[in-house]
């Protein structure tokens, strides 16, 4: 489905330079036939729950995320912001809140080749490139006056998994970096090699998965090969294979994300 690619590419694409997995929850659409799923995480660091995020996504009968429901941190029962999902043609047309609008275009194939987004603090525009196999291979970020942001430039290996992105900020090295990746026959990262612009290596990030295929354990190490720190990620999981549950632990904070779902 279209509507998948382009969740799949928000989800994706973004975190790759910090790791695969979001410290709250992932925010991705359980499997089955839902109704709408919430995901509440709590940073637990101090002994006690502190809200930190929480979020209701509610599907049409056909699967199709329609509402996203942001709730406020402090009062967790007082909704901060709704937010609509606008559909043309069965593709994402415009995801509209109340202090933000993002619209989408579309080429006839349903790639998507821009994303416009309008709030009162900031205004940006991306740009989409594909391979003549569809493959995502270059998305540029520009500001409200043209200006060219960052782009990014993406490789795959023969199995279409992701191997290598380059990631350019003008005129700032510090914040310009190429990742390189390994992955299995399942397309999982099972390893991401970051370098700075002028060929140094960063840092390491090895992954490792649960038998649901989800990210259980990242483990990062320095340019040298020594060891930095490890993220634990340990889950429950309901009848129909979808977690409800999950901890996340390093060294320094831990979170707790509990997934509450309904099934039609």
């Amino acid at each position: 489905m279209k509507v998948g690619f382009f969740l799949i590419m928000l989800l994706i694409v973004p975190s790759v330079l910090y790791g695969q997995y979001p410290v709250f929850g992932d925010e991705r659409r359980p499997k089955g036939n839902i109704k709408s799923f919430m995901e509440s995480c709590y940073d637990t660091s101090q002994g006690i729950k502190m809200l930190v995020s929480k979020n209701k996504f509610i599907y049409d009968q056909k699967g199709v995320l329609i509402e996203r429901i942001v709730y406020d941190t402090i009062d967790s029962n007082k909704v901060s912001q709704k937010v609509s999902y606008i559909y043309e043609d069965d593709e994402l047309f415009e995801e509209l809140g109340e202090t933000y609008r993002i619209r989408h275009v579309y080429d006839d194939k349903g790639k998507k080749l821009a994303e416009k987004y309008t709030s009162v603090n900031s205004d940006y525009l991306k740009r989409y490139d594909y391979s003549i196999d569809g493959e995502l291979v270059r998305m540029t970020s520009y500001n409200s006056k043209g200006k060219l942001l960052y782009s990014e430039s993406f490789k795959y290996d023969d199995q279409k998994a992701l191997l290598k992105l380059i990631h350019i900020v003008p005129d700032s090295s510090d914040k310009s970096f190429q990742a390189i990746y390994t992955s299995d026959i399942k397309g999982r990262h099972l390893s991401t090699r970051v370098y700075a612009t002028n060929g140094y290596i960063l840092y390491t990030n090895k992954f490792n998965y649960d038998f649901e295929g989800q990210l259980n354990e990242e483990i990062r190490y320095n340019y040298s090969g020594a060891f930095l720190f490890k993220k634990r990620f340990k889950y429950v999981y309901d009848k129909a294979g979808n977690w409800t549950l999950l901890a996340n632990k390093n060294k320094t904070s831990s979170y707790l994300t509990i997934r509450e779902i309904q099934y039609n």
